[in-house]
């Protein structure tokens, strides 16, 4: 207090200036102090809405992902399932050719069966033919 005192002495000023100066300088104090509080509060505020803004923007690439990884999953399963499709289409068609084979070896085998009975006929035929020709060519010596 003595050198508050003193100071205010050395300084020319009378008490009450150097009060009302005092009391100034507090007040100024003050004013900076809430400055200060405010500007931190800002900066504060300032850092929290870009985390707001950085958070939003990862929840978005989040979201735009797990469509992604949805559609990702739905062409897999088309994919799947065609080939799944493709997988039964063949067995179908191979039956199928198997059945065509088979019915075609039928129908070849009656083929050939029915040219070696007609070849079988035109034999007996022309044996009966040659039986003919000789049975006249004897009939005729005779007569």
């Amino acid at each position: 207090m003595e050198e508050v005192e003193k100071r205010d002495a050395e300084s020319g000023n009378t008490a009450l200036e150097c009060a009302k100066l005092r009391e100034k300088i507090v007040q100024l104090q003050v004013k900076l102090e809430k400055a200060h509080i405010e500007n931190l509060a800002v900066h504060s505020h300032n850092q929290l809405d870009q985390r707001c803004r950085e958070l939003l923007r990862r929840k978005q690439m989040i979201r735009a992902n797990m469509k992604e990884n949805e559609q990702k999953k739905r062409i897999l399963n088309q994919e799947k399932e065609l080939e799944e499709k493709i997988v039964v289409m063949e067995k179908e068609l191979v039956e199928r050719v198997q059945k065509m084979k088979q019915s075609f070896c039928f129908e070849q085998k009656w083929y050939i069966s029915q040219v070696k009975q007609r070849n079988g006929d035109i034999e007996y035929l022309t044996q009966v033919i040659e039986n003919l020709k000789s049975a006249i060519e004897h009939t005729e010596g005779i007569y």
